[in-house]
């Protein structure tokens, strides 16, 4: 009897063992410097299912202030090139720009060192950007 009670014992604390280290959070873990806060060069744009060739530095300051100096082209268009001041408000994972007087509210995800914005107003809200840290 003694046997077979330490077998069981033995079986449940390894499945107890094997159980505790398969559980992982369900929560996502952020990137450790989840912010835009800092120098990001803009690597990517795209307009609904239009993606740009894109270049230049995108700028957070802590005190909500934001300095972008970005290009892109579209195919088949010239070259858009918009350097511009402005503000940043984030809020959890959205954001609010407002740049020469126009709001617009965008979610972020983030992955490694990018970070990736997506619009959702105002409508149509189709754009996507890509910052990358340098």
């Amino acid at each position: 009897m003694s046997g077979s009670r330490t077998i069981r014992q033995s079986l449940l604390a390894g499945s107890l063992a094997v159980s505790c280290l398969a559980c992982g959070s369900d929560d996502p873990v952020a990137p450790r410097d989840a912010t835009l806060e800092g120098s990001w060069r803009f690597v990517g744009f795209t307009d609904g299912d239009r993606v740009a060739s894109s270049s230049g530095t995108w700028v957070f300051f802590e005190d909500g202030l934001m300095a972008l100096d970005i290009q892109f082209t579209f195919p088949n268009e010239t070259t858009a090139l918009f350097a511009a001041v402005g503000t940043w408000v984030p809020a959890g994972p959205a954001v609010t720009f407002e740049i020469r007087g126009r709001l617009t509210e965008w979610t972020m995800a983030f992955s490694g060192d990018e970070v990736f914005l997506i619009q959702t107003a105002p409508e149509p809200a189709d754009n996507t950007i890509t910052l990358r840290r340098p």
